[in-house]
């Protein structure tokens, strides 16, 4: 009989706790809904110790910190936690459910994947151009080699630059490449800089000023770089291209001395205290 380790779903469907708040939500929160025996079962005891002992082909050995007891998940209890969780993989089986599977169930008490429901009739659904579908594999399998190979350049510029910039800075950077890789927004986990720190575009749009100007008053400044409490490299994507580039941020203070450097300059009106 098929059974799964409730944590370890737990853990792969995104639960916290490495999955523990699952078997607490089917014991727990759905407990009326689900069946012990026929769902689910809590092993203890004796059976916990038989079960840990027993191995069976194919499957991965229990984890030995599983000592009180575990829960186990029957296919109709699998299904069920699938069907009532907010995590995503829930979230789309429902979607799933309500826009393809009941549409043909209530028309002739049938699913089939190669049917569909169009303008309340079921059609068949057209069969995919091989052609079409090899294509589609391989801008796949280009698309999979293109993020491996910026990954690994991000990777060869952090070794370069580690001991060079500040631990933040190889931080952000990581899990940059970690986003590139997992094509999902990590910005959670990036370091937080201050209020008020902004790209040089931004601080030459509040001044009035060409952002080569600025440019140029932050390189007289020697503020290129990763300067802690001035600036702060980030990576962003390059103009017209899915290439990532290393820009940078500058802390409030650092505005302020380029402001001055421009009045310095002539490209900014001197202040009152200045013209006095």
């Amino acid at each position: 009989r098929p059974a799964w380790i409730a944590r370890e779903v737990g853990a792969a469907i995104g639960y916290s706790h490495s999955g523990k708040r699952l078997p607490n939500k089917v014991t727990g929160d759905w407990s009326e809904e689900f069946i012990e025996g026929h769902d689910y079962m809590l092993l203890a005891g004796e059976d916990l110790a038989a079960f840990k002992a027993a191995r069976f082909e194919g499957t991965d050995p229990v984890p030995s910190k599983a000592n009180r007891g575990i829960l186990i998940l029957f296919e109709p209890g699998l299904h069920l936690v699938l069907a009532k969780t907010n995590k995503p993989i829930g979230i789309r089986l429902r979607r799933f459910i309500v826009d393809e599977v009941l549409p043909q169930l209530v028309r002739d008490g049938h699913y089939a994947p190669s049917r569909q429901v169009v303008d309340g009739q079921l059609v068949e659904r057209a069969a995919p151009d091989p052609r079409l579908q090899r294509e589609l594999r391989l801008a796949r399998k280009l698309e999979l080699e293109d993020r491996k190979f910026k990954v690994r350049t991000l990777q060869q510029t952090i070794t370069g630059i580690e001991g060079r910039v500040s631990a933040d800075a190889i931080t952000s950077l990581r899990v940059v490449a970690a986003e590139i890789a997992l094509e999902r927004d990590l910005s959670d986990l990036k370091p937080r800089t201050g209020a008020g720190w902004l790209p040089p575009s931004e601080i030459a749009r509040r001044l009035g000023v060409s952002a080569n100007r600025v440019g140029r008053a932050i390189s007289k400044l020697k503020l290129r770089g990763d300067i802690p409490g001035m600036a702060m490299p980030i990576m962003n994507k390059a103009r017209h291209s899915d290439r990532n580039v290393v820009s940078y941020l500058y802390s409030p203070e650092a505005a302020r001395r380029i402001e001055r450097q421009l009045r310095v300059d002539g490209h900014l009106p001197p202040t009152a205290d200045a013209a006095a």
